[in-house]
C-alpha cells in the first residue's frame, strides 16, 4: 500500500510517525487545543509552521528558518527532509550534519540521515554530534575570563580559550573554570571516553552522577532549584551565578552570604568566587551554621602537613572542612 495514502487514511489515527522529525504525540501534547479528529500533520502544515510550532523535539523550526532561509511558500520541515542526507542542513543547533558525515565515513557512504543515525545508533556508540570545540563552546563551561586570568600565556598569545583548552589545556591539567577541576575529575573517574574530561562530563558524566569538582554538586543543585529549567545543573549555574541567587553546593548559603556581606560584593559578581578569593581569608561565614573563625582556631593546624590539599584549601575554613569531611 502507498505509505502516503495509508498515513492519511489510517496511520495518523494510529499515532504513527510520518517521518523521524514529526512526532504526533508530542505535537498534540504541546498543543492540546488541536481537535482529536484532526490529522496533526495537516494541522502542522496548514497552521503550525506559520505560527512557529516545532514538529518535534528534534527539529528547531525557528532556528532552521533563520539559519537556512528556505524559499517562501515551501514547508520548512519539507525543505529539511529533502536535503537531510546531504550534510548541508542540520535539524537543530546541537547537531552538525557536515561534521558528522565527514567524521564518520560509514554513515556518509551508506547515504544515511546523519541526525537520525546519531539518535538511533551513534550516541550509544560514543559518536559525537558536533566537533569537540563546538560542543564545549556551546556549553558555556569554559569561563573565558577565568581561563585567561589563570593562564597568562594563553592571554599573551591571544589564543582562543576554548580552542586552547580542547587542544592543549586539559592535557596540561588546566581548569576551564573554577567549578571544573580537570586533574581531580581525571583521577576520580578514569579511564574516560571521550578522553577530554570536560567533554566527557558534558556528553555523559553529569547524567551518570559525576561531580565536576569539589565546588559544585549537580544532584543537590537539581533538587534545590527544581523549579528552574535545568537541562544541565552546571550549565545553568554558570549562566546565572552572577545573579547572586544560586548556590553551587549545600555548604554555601548564597542568600545568607549576600545578606551578611553585601557591602563587600559588587553587583554582577559570583558570590562563591568572592568567598574563595576574599571571604575565606577574612573568616566570613559561608552559611549560618558554619562559624569560620571558630573552625579555623580549632580545626586548622598552623603548619599543615597534608599534601592532598591545595594552598587555598589549607587556608580556607570551608574548603578545609569539605576536603576533610567529604573528599
Amino acid at each position: 500500500m502507498d505509505p502516503v495514502c495509508h498515513y492519511l487514511e489510517q496511520g495518523w489515527r494510529d499515532g504513527r510517525q510520518p517521518n523521524f522529525y514529526f512526532d504526533p504525540y508530542w505535537f498534540i501534547s504541546e498543543h492540546p487545543e488541536i481537535s482529536r479528529d484532526a490529522d496533526p500533520l495537516i494541522v502542522y502544515l496548514t497552521q503550525g509552521e506559520l505560527q512557529g510550532w516545532p514538529p518535534s523535539q528534534h527539529f528547531d523550526l525557528n532556528w532552521y528558518r533563520c539559519t537556512y532561509e528556505p524559499p517562501p511558500g515551501q514547508s520548512i520541515l519539507g525543505h529539511f527532509l529533502r536535503h537531510r542526507r546531504s550534510g548541508t542542513v542540520s535539524p537543530n543547533p546541537g547537531f552538525d550534519a557536515a561534521f558528522y558525515l565527514n567524521q564518520y565515513k560509514d554513515v556518509a557512504q551508506a547515504g544515511l540521515d546523519p541526525f537520525e543515525h546519531f539518535c538511533l545508533h551513534g550516541r550509544a556508540e560514543g559518536r559525537m554530534p558536533k566537533s569537540e570545540v563546538d560542543i564545549i563552546r556551546a556549553s558555556g563551561l569554559v569561563d573565558l575570563n577565568y581561563y585567561l586570568l589563570n593562564n597568562t600565556d594563553v592571554h599573551e598569545a591571544s589564543a582562543d580559550p576554548v580552542e586552547h583548552f580542547c587542544h592543549k589545556g586539559w592535557k596540561e591539567g588546566r581548569k576551564p573554570s573554577l567549578y571544573f577541576d580537570t586533574v581531580w575529575y581525571l583521577e576520580r573517574y578514569k579511564p574516560l571516553s571521550p578522553a577530554n574530561p570536560l567533554l566527557h562530563y558534558i556528553l555523559c558524566g553529569e547524567a551518570q552522577g559525576c561531580l565536576p569538582s569539589k565546588y559544585f554538586n549537580p544532584l543537590w543543585y537539581r533538587k534545590r532549584y527544581a523549579g528552574e529549567q535545568l537541562e544541565s545543573p552546571l550549565q545553568h549555574y554558570m549562566r546565572h551565578r552572577r545573579t547572586q541567587k544560586f548556590s553551587p553546593l549545600p555548604f554555601f548559603d548564597v542568600d545568607f552570604y549576600m545578606s551578611a556581606y553585601a557591602d563587600s560584593i559588587r553587583p554582577n559578581r559570583d558570590p562563591f568566587m568572592h568567598y574563595l578569593a576574599v571571604g575565606g581569608k577574612r573568616n566570613f561565614n559561608p552559611s549560618p551554621w558554619f562559624n569560620a573563625a571558630s573552625y579555623r582556631n580549632t580545626q586548622m593546624p598552623l603548619h599543615p602537613d597534608g599534601t592532598s590539599q591545595t594552598a587555598m584549601e589549607q587556608d580556607n575554613p570551608l574548603l578545609h572542612f569539605l576536603t576533610q569531611l567529604v573528599f
